[in-house]
């Protein structure tokens, strides 16, 4: 995922690259809410992709 979204970074924004972008933050978003789900938010690791999510999002 970090190769894609590295190749994204660089390359010139289109239409293809934006979809791509918006399914990892999406996909992201929903592992967080998983880890909240699951572990009751007792684990961090929500937190942690949460902030992911919102980076990746941010980031194009």
């Amino acid at each position: 995922m970090a190769a894609i979204l590295t190749v994204i970074a660089a390359a010139p924004v289109s239409e293809v690259s934006l979809m791509i972008v918006r399914l990892i933050s999406v996909g992201m978003a929903v592992g967080a809410l998983a880890v909240l789900v699951g572990t009751r938010a007792r684990h961090p690791g929500w937190l942690a992709v949460s902030v992911v999510a919102i980076l990746i999002k941010l980031g194009r």
